[in-house]
């Protein structure tokens, strides 16, 4: 079974699913919030990696459910502040055009 098969393209966060897409080679946007990317991101030549440049980054602000991240309720501000149109489209068009 090959889940990527025919795919022209794979968006999604930090998950197995973009780890088998860029292995396999296809072209693959990863939206990663406070975690460290450089060292937990997809591979593959045609990989690109969203997230929001913070002082902060990686998050050293960690715990369970609603102790984590730095706004209230544990919500992390980076992934909060990942916005489509000005983080992950402009990697998906430079992707495919």
């Amino acid at each position: 079974c090959r889940p990527s098969q025919g795919a022209a393209l794979f968006v999604g966060v930090d998950s197995l699913l973009g780890h088998l897409a860029g292995a396999l080679g296809r072209p693959t946007v990863s939206a990663f919030g406070p975690y460290a990317d450089v060292h937990w991101a997809p591979r593959g030549p045609l990989v690109k990696v969203a997230h929001v440049d913070r002082p902060c980054r990686p998050c050293v602000k960690r715990g369970g459910p609603g102790e984590g991240g730095c706004r209230p309720g544990g919500i992390s501000g980076c992934l909060e502040d990942l916005s489509f149109d000005t983080y992950v489209r402009p990697l998906i068009e430079d992707l495919l055009f």
